[in-house]
């Protein structure tokens, strides 16, 4: 994965913020992952963050995943075939 940034004097507090999401490397892990199997329910992704020890619970790896969607990492959309609400890669 890589990741660009066009940072000025204009959005500094933005790009912090946006960087700020990735000095978890628990958040890293998550997108890596995302990067290799978009279009994943929640579900999906929380059984990957369980399965490797990143969330234990439902609730961390939602928050982590709206903080990643916040921040401009990820899209959230509603696929209309799983019937879900699920993510990928923004950037």
């Amino acid at each position: 994965m890589e990741i660009k940034a066009k940072i000025t004097q204009d959005n500094t507090k933005e790009s912090a913020k946006k960087f700020g999401a990735l000095k978890n490397e628990k958040h890293i892990k998550l997108l890596l992952f995302i990067e290799k199997n978009p279009n994943l329910p929640m579900d999906d992704i929380h059984n990957f963050a369980d399965n490797n020890k990143l969330f234990l619970n439902r609730q961390s790896t939602h928050k982590a995943l709206e903080k990643l969607t916040k921040t401009g990492f990820l899209n959230k959309i509603y696929d209309e075939k799983q019937n879900k609400i699920v993510y990928r890669l923004k950037v």
